[in-house]
């Protein structure tokens, strides 16, 4: 069994001397230590997250029950991004939305607002598809632009014709706080 977990800076950057280890009891290790130790009997992970850094790693994982047996280095790749690459943006579209949408009129002008607005990490694109699940695929230009409005506080105003042409948006809509830019 594998498990994801995302956003490891979090528990390896902010917490790096939260627990005790080591023969005597004095060596600190990082939190994320103690949530793969306690996590690890039957499952391997996938740990993921952004300015990783690779010494609070290299101690959480060679500190765990059921030593890593390699490199760390050799087991790291870099994800990359959605940085200029408009075709992994219309794929990972072209999975999740349906296609008789895609094909439409809105749904071209969707993937186009989409491959200008969600360029980057690959966590913004999965996550404005989360919220299109969640809404049963209503208002996906409202949604994209309120999206980006909560990710950034910038208004985005390229999608005004098409977000009037669909349902108006329930106002209970949760949106995800805004992106950190100082990290």
């Amino acid at each position: 069994m594998f498990c994801v977990v995302d956003e490891v800076q979090n528990g390896a950057d902010l917490f790096p001397d939260a627990f005790r280890g080591g023969e005597t009891g004095t060596v600190l290790r990082p939190a994320l230590r103690a949530l793969l130790k306690i996590w690890s009997i039957g499952m391997r992970f996938v740990i993921t997250g952004t300015s990783l850094n690779i010494q609070h790693i290299r101690d959480a994982v060679s500190s765990t029950v059921g030593k890593f047996n390699g490199h760390v280095d050799s087991a790291i790749n870099g994800t990359g991004s959605f940085i200029y690459k408009d075709e992994q943006i219309d794929s990972f579209l072209d999975y999740y939305l349906p296609s008789l949408y895609l094909n439409s009129t809105f749904g071209k002008e969707l993937m186009r607002r989409a491959r200008y607005w969600l360029v980057g990490r690959p966590r913004f694109v999965a996550s404005y598809v989360q919220y299109l699940i969640l809404h049963d695929f209503q208002y996906c230009h409202r949604l994209l632009t309120s999206y980006i409005r909560a990710v950034t506080k910038f208004s985005p105003t390229d999608g005004t014709q098409w977000e009037q042409m669909e349902d108006p948006m329930p106002e209970s809509i949760e949106l995800p706080a805004p992106f950190n830019f100082e990290k």
